[in-house]
């Protein structure tokens, strides 16, 4: 795992992987936008919101996989994007 590259393949990957099971939760927990809901929504069909569980989940599989990269930096990154994750997450689920 000496290449530069692997992380970003990997979670690539993991990224296509778990985009349906993320896509799925949120329709089962109903996290949709509703076009037409507010005056700036101008899609045409409801839209799952399931970008932030996506983005959320690849970070916490590649800092599990790649654990021996993190550096005390990278760690305060993902700590700070898992605080704003779960502010998104407590407002879609509250509208």
């Amino acid at each position: 795992m000496d290449n530069i590259f692997t992380p970003l393949a990997v979670s690539a990957l993991v990224s296509i992987g778990l985009g349906y099971p993320a896509m799925l939760f949120a329709r089962r927990f109903r996290l949709i936008d509703v076009p037409g809901s507010a005056p700036h929504k101008a899609h045409a069909h409801p839209t799952p919101l399931a970008g932030g569980l996506l983005l959320a989940s690849t970070f916490a599989v590649a800092a599990i996989v790649f654990r021996h990269l993190l550096t005390r930096d990278i760690f305060v990154v993902l700590a700070g994007s898992a605080v704003i994750f779960t502010f998104g997450l407590w407002d879609d689920l509250k509208g």
